[in-house]
């Protein structure tokens, strides 16, 4: 089907690769400059930019997902299913969080960021698999 082409193409790949390339770099800039706990505390330049990384991973993730010929498979692919994983914890600490701290004005100052922390790490990951 179309996204099984789009999935193998030259073109998905290397745009999957630039995109983690430079969303390692920023996440040392990040780690450097950024001194908010939470993304929710963090200067307009750091919240754009895990908003467009989140979203670019979200695009990424559903045009492989789409791309299985039968969804069973998708177990069977262990990098999927790690890029999966680390989407999910992208997407809680992006918007889910950012949700629940707005929407129910919860005192942010009260969560941690350790967890989310260890996952924006394991991003660094999929650099290696390139």
């Amino acid at each position: 089907g179309v996204f099984q082409r789009i999935a193998r193409s030259h073109a998905f790949e290397m745009a999957s690769v630039v995109v983690v390339i430079f969303n390692s770099l920023w996440m040392a800039v990040d780690a450097d400059h950024n001194r908010a706990g939470l993304l929710h505390q963090a200067d307009t330049q750091y919240r754009v930019m895990s908003n467009l990384f989140c979203f670019l991973f979200t695009v990424e993730v559903t045009i492989r997902f789409l791309a299985f010929e039968r969804i069973r498979n998708v177990v069977k692919d262990v990098w999927f299913v790690f890029d999966l994983v680390l989407l999910v914890f992208t997407i809680l600490e992006t918007w889910v969080l950012w949700c629940l701290i707005e929407g129910f004005a919860l005192d942010a100052s009260a969560m941690g960021n350790g967890v989310f922390r260890v996952f924006r790490m394991l991003r660094m990951v999929r650099v290696l698999r390139l």
